[in-house]
């Protein structure tokens, strides 16, 4: 029985050696309460760095544009609106031109035309591809590679392409949420960019077989 109780006493005070507090730790680690810099009570206390400032990034100056230049027309093909070129005024302004020194030409823009533009926009967006894609779904089936079924989805994406291509059904039947991203030149002039846009959205939802479907 005493020899269990002494069995006992030395197991708790072992475990109490073990368990030691933070400070006790910070003690034995070093003068410096545990930090990284491994510093031994013999060699003393460390001297702290200050923090070095981060420095500044150099200006790029190189720019790239994310949309694509005018008169850039590779892997597009552009129908001319006349409808909505006869909207659309230039005009003179009594502000010389930084660059070219003469009056500037100001491209003045009515909601309207805008308001129509989105909703062609839309109705091209919902109801055809564009040539890459297309090439890319063909390029399936040549593929050597794809099994069965990468061929046979990328046939009946083919075929759906041709539905929609109608100006019936659109490629989807969930057509989604619109999102409109725009760039304005600063020699353009327009007004209620927003609710013209919007506008245009609305008018092709509701005219042609589009839903209001998002994932």
């Amino acid at each position: 029985m005493l020899q269990h109780a002494s069995l006992i006493r030395a197991a708790r005070s072992a475990v109490l050696r073990s368990v030691r507090p933070a400070w006790s730790l910070r003690r034995h680690m070093g003068p410096c309460k545990g930090c990284k810099c491994f510093a031994t009570e013999a060699a003393g206390p460390c001297a702290r760095q200050p923090p070095q400032a981060a420095e500044t990034p150099k200006f790029d100056q190189r720019f790239v544009d994310p949309l694509k230049k005018a008169g850039s027309t590779d892997g597009y093909e552009f129908e001319r609106l006349d409808d909505l070129s006869a909207l659309i005024k230039l005009v003179d302004v009594a502000v010389p031109s930084l660059s070219r020194g003469a009056s500037a030409k100001m491209l003045v823009v009515p909601s309207e035309a805008i308001e129509k533009l989105t909703e062609r926009a839309f109705v091209e967006i919902m109801h055809f591809l564009r040539t890459e894609h297309l090439r890319q779904l063909r390029g399936i089936l040549d593929d050597e590679e794809a099994s069965n079924n990468d061929r046979f989805v990328a046939m009946q994406l083919i075929k759906n392409a041709c539905v929609a291509s109608g100006g019936v059904l659109p490629g989807c039947q969930d057509t989604g949420t619109a999102i409109v991203i725009g760039k304005r030149g600063n020699l353009v002039f327009s007004e209620n960019d927003e609710a013209a846009i919007a506008k245009g959205v609305y008018n092709a939802y509701v005219k042609r077989k589009f839903r209001y479907g998002s994932l």
